[in-house]
């Protein structure tokens, strides 16, 4: 069976990667014509990933890198298989042209996946519409601020979000075209050993907040104190549960987190009712607890 080599690449290109295996994960059109021997983790377009070389490249990763991925080795797998489909679709669009010079295949493999980026970017623009309407609609943060002194600010904002979408749309294509078949006892191996916070938080008929962040996030750090506070004070009548993204990836994804801290409020059925993303206040928490007859 023919071995997969994924060469290792720039800490830009891994950060990205990172991002958008967690924001997208991976589903592909997967094909399933028997279980995959236990060795063998995925198969991507009939190419191999080994278990013997995911584990090379896990520990292959810079230290800052690899604690994104120590609970969530099902999401470093969807990393490898991106970066598999990233690097073959550049190929395919005839990019490796660019990159003939290069002595080193890391550095050619880098250099392919950021041209495929730019190619995926470059259409992309912002709209004076579209500038108004972020403005107009987040008036009240801005306060009397003009338009003028962060237009630029807005249009870089915006621009970043569009491309962002871009990718993660031109990722999720790549994968709904790609025959992608993993591991599902390896799989579930991995899931249990890291478990799920609310599986009991949603299924004890109290309302809940969950809080989705990290503690390398400034306003996740500034939240924590509250959080641990709240938890006291509604003991019994309502669950406030802290789930660290990095740890819990996949729950993570599974909620759509985008940003962090995201917040999101739960009925006592299990049902999202509202949701927030940025800091939330003492205060702020206390008055959709209220409305949901929590006090």
């Amino acid at each position: 069976m023919k071995r997969i080599i994924v060469f290792r690449i720039s800490s830009f290109i891994l950060i990205l990667l990172i991002v958008f295996a967690f924001i997208v994960g991976v589903t592909g059109a997967c094909r399933k014509t028997g279980q995959l021997n236990k060795h063998t983790l995925a198969v991507v377009n009939g190419r191999t990933i080994r278990e013997s070389y995911f584990n090379e490249m896990f520990e292959a990763l810079p230290e800052q890198h690899k604690t994104a991925y120590v609970y969530d080795k099902e999401g470093f797998l969807d990393r490898l298989i991106v970066e598999i489909l990233l690097i073959n679709e550049a190929k395919k669009l005839g990019f490796e042209k660019d990159v003939q010079g290069m002595k080193k295949e890391e550095e050619a493999n880098t250099a392919l996946i950021e041209r495929l980026i730019t190619h995926i970017t470059s259409s992309v623009e912002v709209s004076e519409d579209e500038i108004a309407a972020f403005y107009d609609d987040k008036s009240e943060q801005l306060g009397e601020v003009p338009l003028e002194q962060v237009r630029d600010s807005v249009m870089s904002y915006l621009l970043v979000q569009k491309q962002n979408n871009a990718i993660e749309k031109y990722i999720k294509d790549l994968q709904n075209n790609a025959a992608i078949r993993k591991n599902e006892k390896w799989i579930a191996k991995q899931a249990a050993l890291v478990g799920d916070p609310l599986e009991q938080t949603l299924n004890n008929s109290k309302p809940s907040m969950v809080d989705f962040g990290s503690d390398s996030c400034i306003p996740c750090k500034m939240m924590k104190p509250i959080l641990e506070e709240l938890q006291e004070k509604y003991r019994g009548k309502a669950d406030i549960v802290i789930v660290d993204v990095y740890r819990y990836r996949k729950i993570a994804s599974q909620y759509g987190i985008r940003a962090i801290p995201t917040q999101i409020f739960f009925d006592e059925s299990g049902k999202e009712i509202w949701r927030h993303e940025g800091f939330l206040s003492k205060e702020e928490i206390v008055k959709k607890l209220d409305e949901m007859g929590v006090n």
